[in-house]
């Protein structure tokens, strides 16, 4: 509860038992006061000067920042405190408004997060302000340690506002673990003021909780079992090494799985492999702290020998032969006959089974005329080999396959890249399907040719699936085409591709199209012309007097340029020369001349 007015002389502002005056510098002096909840005296402060000054109303916000407002005469100073802040009215009375900080942060509490006692390597406090604070660090913090704890350090600070968490390394040893704050001004609130007020260690803490460090483990169980045996689900048992409370943990053959019990023996679930089995066992104390490992080892010998089939020799093949080693460990007696052998196929593959060195550790099975296309592997069956325990090897497989391949792969040649040409380049695409080497080079192709017509093979990218046949050169007329010959690629069961061929062929012409023009004399000053020509597809291009238009092909052995196409023409007369380009750019000229007369003359 806040409380502004006015006084005079002096004042005692505590409402308790308590004293807490206030005397006045002038007529009257402002005060502001707080009480608690309870109505008890928490602060009185005064402003004022030698005249008379007036509080009429004071506010609080959310950070405890104090405001006042009323009216002064003369000069009074406004800084309840050791410093001067004066403001001089300029009328009888002005009216003022100040402000005053809130109460200093200070720490409310420094309490455990985490289990108590505890082995823990890392624990963490959380410490309570009494309101908003920043400057927070892991520098505002000191450790006090009991008994042999050695070596704890602040690792981390984090949260916000009026709540922090502090993470605290506990080191090593036992004993107990306290976190302090240490004031040294750097904690401060909104309006800057520091921990406890100005000056370092006025706001300190050290009444926190206080973890107890136990890191002392109890002694390790003794374990003890039957060996050697030839029960393959032993018991191992044990007795505590003092110091626990009665909780054990087993882990068999290191397997990095710890089973929590608090029986006294172990029997596996399963049988165990033949062999050395060690299990370790370890004991806990209250806090969590496992005792070393205490082991026991019992051999187990029920093994049976091993069995393995290695990969094929081959991992493709069209015919074969393909071998597997057999390697037997453990074995005293062996004998693998090829009756102990299955083949295993796929698709309509097969072979024939042979075994060599059967009585040996390392036996080979080999599969001769093979045949068909698929997949073949093999698998053993039980009772091959045998120790002198009476222990007979298992049957082992399926085994790692190969591939059966009786199919050659497959070549095909594309369309021309032209159906028309009279001096090339023209391609053609080959494609290879299911080949795993290709090696196509020039002279595995056959140029097939009619008329007169010839041309150089390229082949680029040889080695690839789709290699390129180039035919450039190219002269004569007739049509050329390729066929490919066999063996110009494999696959890796060793089948080869067949040939190929002949491919389509494409035409080939170097002949230019003859073209004449039909003789006229005529008074039409822009005539039509006309004239023949041996190709009905070829373009026709009429040049008379400077003057070049395209004419029509008739499609039946002749031409024509229309009427009126020509520009006026004098008297005279006029070479028109005529040319035909063919769809390959062959280019006929007319062998003729003066062929055109124009005469408007009347006849005298």
């Amino acid at each position: 509860m806040y409380t502004t007015g006015r006084f005079y002389l002096t004042v005692d502002f505590d409402p308790g038992a308590g004293t807490a005056n206030l005397t006045a510098a002038g007529n009257n002096d402002i005060f502001v006061s707080k009480l608690d909840s309870s109505g008890a005296y928490v602060w009185a402060k005064k402003m004022g000067g030698s005249d008379s000054d007036f509080g009429q109303s004071v506010a609080v916000d959310t950070s405890g920042k104090v405001y006042t407002t009323g009216q002064f005469q003369g000069t009074a100073d406004f800084d309840p405190g050791a410093g001067t802040a004066n403001l001089t009215s300029v009328g009888s009375y002005d009216i003022f408004v100040s402000q005053l900080s809130g109460p200093p942060p200070a720490v409310s509490a420094v309490t455990r997060l985490d289990a108590d006692p505890t082995n823990a390597s890392s624990v963490d406090y959380s410490v309570s302000f009494n309101q908003s604070v920043t400057g927070v660090d892991a520098s505002d913090f000191v450790l006090t340690a009991t008994g042999t704890v050695t070596g704890p350090l602040v690792t981390g600070v984090s949260g916000s506002g009026a709540t922090y968490t502090v993470t605290v390394g506990a080191g090593t040893g036992d004993g107990t673990l306290r976190l302090d704050v240490a004031d040294d001004d750097t904690i401060i609130d909104g309006a800057s003021q520091p921990l406890g007020g100005p000056g370092a260690g006025n706001g300190a803490y050290t009444s926190g909780e206080v973890y107890t460090i136990d890191k002392t483990a109890p002694a390790s169980p003794s374990v003890t079992g039957t060996t050697p045996t030839n029960d393959s689900t032993p018991t191992w048992s044990w007795t505590a090494g003092g110091g626990g409370n009665g909780t054990f943990r087993h882990d068999l053959d290191t397997s990095g799985t710890w089973t929590e019990t608090t029986d006294t023996f172990f029997t596996p679930g399963s049988a165990l492999s033949a062999g050395n089995h060690s299990l370790k066992v370890q004991e806990r104390d209250g806090v969590g702290n496992w005792s070393a490992d205490s082991f026991f080892d019992i051999f187990v010998d029920i093994t049976p020998p091993g069995i393995a089939i290695s990969a094929p020799s081959a991992t493709d093949t069209n015919t074969g032969p393909v071998s597997y080693t057999v390697t037997y460990t453990g074995a005293d007696a062996v004998n693998l006959v090829n009756g102990d052998v299955t083949l295993n196929a796929t698709g309509d593959a097969t072979g024939t089974i042979g075994v060599t060195n059967g009585t040996t550790a390392t036996p080979t099975v080999t599969i001769s005329g093979i045949t068909g296309n698929g997949t073949l592997g093999i698998s053993i069956g039980a009772g091959t080999a045998s120790d002198n325990a009476g222990n007979t090897a298992p049957a082992a497989g399926p085994s790692t396959t190969f591939n059966v391949d009786n199919t050659a792969p497959t070549i095909a040649i594309g369309a021309p890249s032209a159906t028309d040409t009279n001096t090339g380049p023209v391609s053609f695409t080959v494609t290879y399907t299911d080949a795993d080497a290709v090696n196509f080079a020039n002279g595995d192709v056959t140029l097939n040719a009619t008329g007169d017509a010839t041309g150089t093979v390229g082949v680029t990218n040889g080695t690839t699936a789709t290699p390129t046949v180039t035919i450039s050169g190219i002269t004569g007329n007739g049509t050329l085409g390729i066929s490919i010959g066999a063996g110009t690629a494999s696959d890796n069961a060793g089948n080869t591709a067949p040939a190929a061929g002949p491919s389509a062929t494409f035409n080939v012409d170097n002949t230019a199209p003859a073209i004449s023009v039909d003789s006229l004399t005529t008074s039409d000053t822009t005539p039509a012309l006309t004239g023949t020509v041996d190709d009905n597809a070829a373009d026709i291009e009429v040049t008379v007097n400077g003057q070049t238009n395209p004419a029509t092909n008739n499609g039946d052995g002749t031409w024509t340029l229309a009427d009126n196409t020509l520009t006026v023409l004098p008297d005279g007369t006029y070479n028109v020369m005529a040319s035909a380009t063919d769809a390959v750019g062959n280019v006929g000229n007319d062998l003729s001349t003066n062929e055109l007369t124009v005469d408007t003359a009347a006849p005298t």
